[in-house]
Order: C-alpha cells, then structure tokens, then sequence
C-alpha cells in the first residue's frame, strides 16, 4: 500500500505506511502551533528521521506541520535502506 499522510486544524498529523518488514504501521504526531518539540500520540518527544533517539525534532511553526513530517519520513526511509545495503 501507499503511504499516506494526513493532518488536521489542531496540528496534529498522520501517518500510515508499510514499514521496512512490510506490517501497516500508523504514527500519529502534534506540536505546538507557535512551534515547539514535536511529539508522538502517547507524548513522547520524537527526533530526526522519525527515530526515538538523536536529535529532538523541532518545528518552527511556520509551515504545516505535515510538511516536516514528510520531510522526515523520507530520512527515515533512506535510512531504513542504507542498513538494508548494509
């Protein structure tokens, strides 16, 4: 399947794709609208390429959240198929 992502007037985003073992997987995202720490559904501060380590996410609230989202879910796949290669 695709992956999909959504987002709504409250700054929260989602997303739902096949990860690197193909299993749906579904990941829900919010900030602050005036910027801050970008933060899964269960409150957890999340960081670069989707990772729970490394450095804290940050968004500016200058654009839509999606737009940070996605740029970091691209990270995330690049490097999911870097340590494949590996």
């Amino acid at each position: 399947m695709k992956t999909v992502f959504t987002d709504d007037a409250f700054n929260k985003c989602t997303i739902s794709f096949d990860n690197i073992i193909g299993m749906r997987e579904t990941l829900n995202f919010y900030a602050p609208r005036g910027g801050g720490y970008v933060r899964m559904s269960n409150g957890n501060q999340i960081c670069r390429g989707l990772s729970g380590t490394g450095p804290t996410l940050w968004f500016d609230g200058k654009m839509p959240l999606i737009h940070l989202i996605r740029h970091e879910y691209k990270l995330m796949r690049i490097r999911e198929t870097a340590q494949v290669i590996e």
